[in-house]
């Protein structure tokens, strides 16, 4: 699990550091604060891979499609740099208690660079999104590199973008030159606003695997007629349902939207065992009124699949449910953090089981 993170020049960090980190994070902060950004940068450092910077843009409902190959163009990824500086170079650093000490670092190569990487790449011709050829050069294109230091071990990967045209219109062709390793541990970023299609998915490899029970039992918190899950197909489309004591499974839709999100989070979890989830917004289709059930699920499921939870809220009433759940369990493995901003710095306020205890009943700010 990781134990500290730090973010140096990524969106609105100059600098930022999270410690002590525990099973349960939950970061809160008034709007553009950065609690998103943060959970980006955690994405790209637990995933190493730079094609994860194009992935969050998606997250963010950003079409990278729109980019084009030209002099002064806008790249998907010149926003993770802070102040649109690319000048700048991102670094994302953390310890871990289980893993070599990971930095990485991503900065922008010119063509003449990748050239040395790719030179059949860099001198082809390629189609732009307007339709027109455009020879690679290094007025015309630049990349993105991501290296990464592991306890010691240096690598690095560059990322190349170019378009192809087909029936279906344009899209973008990724290359990461060399291609990059798979992560010591799974990582799954949940967007705010982002239906999660991988949960049939999910769900069919967790059951191949016999490890739905923990997922049964925690989501029977929240609906504790539930005896069973399935997959169901209605009008060509699978779906999860469940038995609640009915003739026949009832899609978990039809349960209300607060089971589906429990179902979507706990099924993440399950899928990222021994890794890391990472959920913008998560009280999004929860009432205040389950959350301190939904918590004790989330605690439950994490622990039972050796997962650490990274959440983003805005609610009062979510923070105030975590503390309650966790502080009636054996282990206070909860932190909140609270990310302030003047002008153009980030600072973080953490709280400890007894600090937290004392903000709420004073009343203090603590969103």
């Amino acid at each position: 699990m990781y134990q500290s993170f730090t973010a140096r020049n990524f969106k609105c960090f100059k600098g930022i550091t999270l410690e002590n980190l525990g099973r349960i994070n939950l970061i809160a902060g008034m709007n553009d604060t950065g609690k998103t950004a943060l959970l980006e940068a955690l994405f790209i450092h637990s995933g190493m891979n730079p094609e994860l910077v194009i992935r969050i843009s998606v997250f963010r409902g950003v079409n990278p499609v729109t980019f084009e190959i030209r002099k002064q163009a806008e790249a998907p990824w010149d926003s993770i740099f802070r102040m649109l500086d690319k000048t700048q170079v991102v670094e994302l650093a953390a310890n871990f208690d289980n893993y070599p000490e990971r930095v990485i670092h991503l900065k922008i190569i010119p063509a003449a660079e990748l050239s040395k990487v790719n030179p059949a790449f860099i001198s082809s011709e390629i189609v732009n999104a307007s339709g027109q050829k455009n020879p690679l050069s290094s007025e015309t294109y630049q990349g993105l590199r991501l290296e990464i230091n592991e306890g010691g071990k240096k690598s690095h990967h560059d990322i190349l973008l170019d378009f192809i045209q087909s029936s279906e219109g344009n899209r973008i062709r990724i290359h990461v030159i060399p291609s990059v390793p798979l992560a010591p541990f799974q990582s799954i970023f949940m967007p705010a606003r982002i239906l999660s299609p991988e949960d049939v998915d999910r769900f069919g490899k967790l059951e191949a695997t016999k490890r739905l029970g923990g997922i049964l039992k925690a989501l029977r918190i929240l609906e504790p007629r539930l005896r069973d899950l399935a997959i169901i197909t209605e009008g060509g489309t699978p779906l999860i349902a469940g038995d609640i004591g009915f003739d026949r499974f009832v899609p978990l839709p039809y349960m209300g939207e607060g089971v589906t999100r429990l179902m979507s989070l706990l099924l993440a979890i399950g899928f990222a065992e021994n890794g890391v989830v990472l959920i913008d917004e998560i009280e999004n289709g929860l009432h205040y009124s389950v959350l301190e059930r939904v918590w004790r699920a989330i605690e439950e499921a994490a622990r039972d699949f050796d997962v650490q939870i990274f959440a983003t809220t805005h609610s009062f009433e979510c923070i105030n449910s975590a503390h309650t759940a966790f502080m009636n369990r054996k282990v206070y493995d909860f932190r909140l953090y609270r990310l302030e901003r003047l002008e153009n710095e980030t600072s973080v306020v953490s709280y400890t089981k007894e600090t937290l205890s004392a903000a709420i009943e004073a009343g203090y700010e603590v969103r």
